[in-house]
């Protein structure tokens, strides 16, 4: 484990470093409202890349990981699954994608952020692309080839930050950036497609292909939830700010992503493991113990990313994107209720079928969309921060309770909620306290509550969070946080 999230962590923080380095440079040239047009079709890349998969990674995970047959008279082995899962990824993505060419047009007109029909195609086409990247990438992980994932993660990263600093400097501002992204991520598409065809082949099997359907489909309508509550509002904010605003916003945002993008390689190593890690000597233990780490790890990198926000925005933007101090933080406390939810909800993916964690999505993103269309053109940004947080609230709680019925599983829920405590009482307290001290004070006394917290967690959820010797075998269940097994 040491030595795959090393790898990781080393072909992130290169591949991420790149890309964010060059991203200040981008920003200053195109200035907030131009920077916040981007923002927006980045966006759609992303939605269509989530949409266009269809959920069958999460499906090709689910029986590649086990090597289990799915039924009598439809086996569906490790091959299968990932011959098929190809296949079929390919085959949705090309549907899609026509679909969303021949739609574009009107797209550009209803949608905000006065978007060209040309833009919106090549992001659409990006989107699709890294759809089938992601599929023999996520394989790689699983089969813990660390270095070939990071070597064709690295060399992507350098064709697309390359590729935008290139075409910013030339002049060709946002067409050229997009042109970038769609360019790089077909061409490394065919590059991992073509790789995996040597290693399990491409197939299109009914009796395979059904239950990848059966499994990933109900992802694809969690996926439209998370898009809801992870995207969505961006184009409703944009619709009820002025562009200026919304560049400001954007920039604020992307301190959020350097979070995301920190935790990125236990992220990488969880998701493919997690089934391995529960199904090992002592699964439950070791599974808890990792994500409680993910857990504390995740609150470290939020809350120092909090806490410097302004210093952050200032170093990295400049002043023509300054926002007020609690934009930031409010939007990584929405983040760590997201990332709570993923790393206690694993009994939602231990059946056959996916459907509770569709109905799950689908309530948080109601609550979610609900407040988005009601609150922000009453309230603006407060209005925003409002329907995320009670979304991503709502989906923790449904996720960890209906995941504790179907596998009963030892979080500390305790030290859980004394990291949300510290995160929110040196939040508002740097945001109220703090403003305009020197980066040197400011530094020191971030340092001084991450101590805090970390000793805080120690203290409330030491036998599971930092068993003696640090071993997972060694591990005792919290008396405090034991939960009653159902049978």
């Amino acid at each position: 484990m040491i030595k795959s999230t090393l790898i990781y962590a080393g072909s992130y923080v290169l591949m991420r470093s790149v890309s964010f380095l060059t991203l200040p440079y981008v920003a200053r040239v195109l200035g907030p409202v131009e920077f916040g047009r981007l923002d927006l079709l980045v966006t759609a890349t992303q939605a269509v890349g989530l949409l266009a998969g269809f959920g069958i990674m999460e499906a090709v995970l689910r029986y590649a990981s086990t090597d289990e047959r799915s039924a009598p008279g439809a086996p569906l082995d490790a091959r299968a699954a990932k011959a098929n899962g190809l296949g079929l990824t390919l085959l949705c993505g090309l549907l899609f994608l026509g679909a969303l060419l021949a739609v574009a047009p009107w797209l550009a007109r209803v949608l905000p952020g006065a978007q060209e029909a040309d833009l919106l195609r090549l992001a659409m086409l990006a989107g699709v692309a890294s759809a089938w990247i992601a599929l023999p990438n996520v394989i790689l992980r699983m089969q813990d080839r660390a270095a070939a994932y990071a070597s064709f993660m690295v060399v992507y990263a350098l064709l697309q930050a390359g590729g935008n600093v290139i075409a910013v400097y030339l002049g060709y501002g946002i067409f050229g950036i997009m042109a970038v992204s769609a360019g790089s991520a077909c061409l490394m598409a065919c590059v991992a497609v073509v790789q995996q065809i040597r290693d399990s082949g491409i197939a299109l099997e009914p009796r395979a292909v059904r239950p990848l359907l059966l499994f990933g489909l109900p992802i694809l309508g969690s996926g439209v939830a998370a898009f809801m509550m992870n995207g969505m509002e961006r184009w409703v904010l944009a619709a009820h700010l002025d562009p200026l605003d919304y560049g400001h916003y954007a920039a604020a945002v992307k301190l959020f992503v350097l979070c995301v993008i920190a935790f990125q390689p236990f992220g990488l190593w969880w998701g493919a493991q997690r089934y391995r890690l529960l199904a090992g000597p002592d699964g439950e233990r070791r599974l808890v113990y990792y994500a409680t780490l993910g857990i504390l790890l995740q609150f470290l990198l939020c809350t120092t990313v909090s806490l410097l926000n302004p210093l952050l925005l200032d170093v990295l933007f400049g002043a023509a994107f300054a926002v007020p101090a609690w934009w930031t933080s409010a939007l990584l406390l929405v983040l760590l209720m997201r990332s709570v939810a993923d790393l206690t909800s694993m009994g939602l993916f231990l059946g056959e079928r996916s459907h509770e964690q569709m109905i799950i999505q689908y309530a948080a993103a109601a609550v979610t969309v609900t407040g988005l269309f009601t609150l922000i053109p009453r309230f603006g940004f407060p209005g925003l921060i409002l329907a995320l947080t009670a979304g991503a609230a709502l989906r923790l709680v449904l996720s960890y309770r209906l995941s504790q019925r179907r596998r009963p599983l030892p979080y500390p829920v305790s030290a859980v909620a004394v990291l949300f405590a510290v995160y929110l009482a040196a939040s508002y307290g740097f945001a109220t306290r703090l403003t305009g001290v020197g980066p040197v004070a400011l530094v020191g006394a971030a340092a001084a509550v991450l101590a805090l917290m970390t000793a805080l967690a120690y203290v409330t959820g030491r036998s599971v969070l930092v068993p003696r010797g640090a071993r997972p075998d060694t591990m005792r269940e919290p008396a405090g946080d034991r939960v009653r097994r159902q049978d």
